[in-house]
């Protein structure tokens, strides 16, 4: 099982036809001109090779003054699927500059992990 892909954003929303829309892709840092700030957040991950069956998730999101703890299931059919999974659209109040952070565990495996910095930038 590897994760494929893990995009930090502000909406991840469904589409037809099996896709997704990425809106706000944090390409890099945040900055904020104010805190605390309250952020709309998201991110879409793929994850391969995983084997059939039901499978527990855990997906981690800290900041300063943020700690937002998600588990689910996942059920994969065949073999060499490839599973889409959006988090959920949340809207996390950052109460200083630090680091946000994002790791989504399967079956008790940390899989994948990503770190940005949140930064202090005059108006």
């Amino acid at each position: 099982m590897k994760a494929r892909n893990l995009v930090l954003c502000e909406l991840c929303r469904p589409d037809l036809g099996n896709k997704f829309s990425l809106l706000g892709v944090f390409g890099g840092d945040l900055f904020s001109s104010t805190f605390p700030v309250t952020i709309p957040f998201s991110a879409y991950f793929e994850v391969a090779d995983m084997e059939p069956g039901s499978h527990a998730m855990l997906i981690m999101v800290t900041a300063p003054g943020v700690e937002v703890k998600i588990e689910g299931g996942i059920e994969v059919a065949n073999s060499g699927d490839v599973a889409s999974l959006p988090l959920p659209n949340l809207n996390i109040t950052l109460e200083r500059p630090g680091e946000l952070t994002i790791n989504v565990g399967i079956d008790g495996e940390n899989l994948v992990s990503e770190t940005r910095s949140i930064m202090f930038q005059p108006a």
